[in-house]
C-alpha cells in the first residue's frame, strides 16, 4: 500500500511539474500586435479619385477619399491578434459601389479575416487561410502572398478590383501594400 501511495505522489508531482512547464515555454511572435500602413501600390497607374491624373500610389490617390477618413475611426491599419487563433484583419479599401460617381469617395474598409500559422521558429507566417465572411464584400480584396521583411515589416501582395475615372472602367490589378509595426 505504501508503495501505491508513493508512486500515487510521485505522478501528482511529474504532472504538476509538466504543467508547470508547459505555461513557461509557450512563446508569442514578434508579429503579434497593430501596424501602419506605409506604402500601398498598384501594378498599373490609376486614377482612383477623379482628378484627372493616373498613378500607381494607392495611398496618395485615395489619402483624401479614404485613408484621413478611415484613419480617424479605426486604432490601425492591420492587426494580427492571438486572441483566440492566431488572425490578421487588414484594414483597405474597397470599392462600395459599382456605380462609380468621379469624386465620390464611395470606398469603405475590407472585412476579410485570416487565419494564420506561424513557422516553428515564430517569426515568419507559414499558411494563411481566408475566414469565409457572412456579409461578403461586392467588390473583394484577395490576399494572395504574406512576407516578412526587414523589421518585422509585413508585405500583403493583393488582388482587387478598382474603377479609374480616366479610363471610365473596372480593372483587377494586383497590389502591393507594407506595414510596419507600432
Amino acid at each position: 500500500m505504501k508503495n501505491y501511495k508513493m508512486l500515487f505522489l510521485i505522478l501528482i508531482s511529474s504532472f504538476l511539474q509538466f504543467c508547470s512547464s508547459n505555461e513557461n515555454e509557450e512563446e508569442r511572435s514578434e508579429l503579434i500586435g497593430k501596424y501602419e500602413l506605409l506604402d500601398y501600390k498598384s501594378n498599373i497607374p490609376l486614377d482612383l479619385n477623379g482628378d484627372g491624373i493616373k498613378s500607381s500610389n494607392i495611398f496618395a490617390e485615395l489619402e483624401e477619399f479614404y485613408f484621413k477618413r478611415i484613419r480617424a475611426v479605426l486604432d490601425s491599419d492591420l492587426v494580427i491578434s492571438d486572441y483566440y487563433k492566431v488572425r490578421m484583419y487588414a484594414n483597405l479599401p474597397i470599392p462600395t459601389s459599382d456605380d462609380p460617381i468621379s469624386g465620390s469617395g464611395s470606398f469603405g474598409t475590407n472585412s476579410s479575416y485570416y487565419d494564420l500559422v506561424f513557422s516553428k521558429d515564430l517569426k515568419s507566417i507559414q499558411k494563411f487561410d481566408l475566414i469565409l465572411d457572412s456579409n461578403p464584400a461586392t467588390f473583394p480584396l484577395s490576399v494572395e502572398e504574406i512576407t516578412i521583411n526587414e523589421n518585422n515589416d509585413l508585405t500583403l501582395k493583393c488582388k482587387q478590383p478598382f474603377f479609374c475615372y480616366l479610363d471610365r472602367e473596372w480593372k483587377t490589378i494586383e497590389s502591393t501594400a507594407i506595414f510596419r509595426k507600432r
